[in-house]
């Protein structure tokens, strides 16, 4: 699934595991272990907060704030991983 605004140069891809910012490369990425945010500036990286290093809900918030945050782009719920669409939500700020 891919979501490019027209008024955006980013563009939002997923695969129901991974999802990816792309701009010239990739700029954000959040999977299973971990996500990463480069801002063009600083990488911000951390590894999955839950049971064996996977990423939570609550990752997943984290990475759509920072990735809104840091780069001024929209992550569609639609995009967040399938494994994680039946854990409960937190929303994003």
């Amino acid at each position: 699934m891919t979501d490019a605004p027209a008024d955006s140069p980013y563009e939002v891809t997923s695969d129901g595991k991974t999802v990816w910012v792309n701009h010239i490369g990739c700029v954000a990425r959040f999977g299973p272990s971990g996500y990463e945010v480069d801002d063009l500036t600083i990488l911000f990286a951390r590894k999955g907060s839950g049971l064996e290093g996977l990423t939570t809900t609550e990752d997943w918030t984290a990475f759509v704030n920072r990735v809104k945050k840091n780069l001024g782009v929209t992550v569609e719920d639609h995009h967040k991983p399938t494994r994680l669409v039946s854990e409960p939500g937190v929303a994003p700020s």
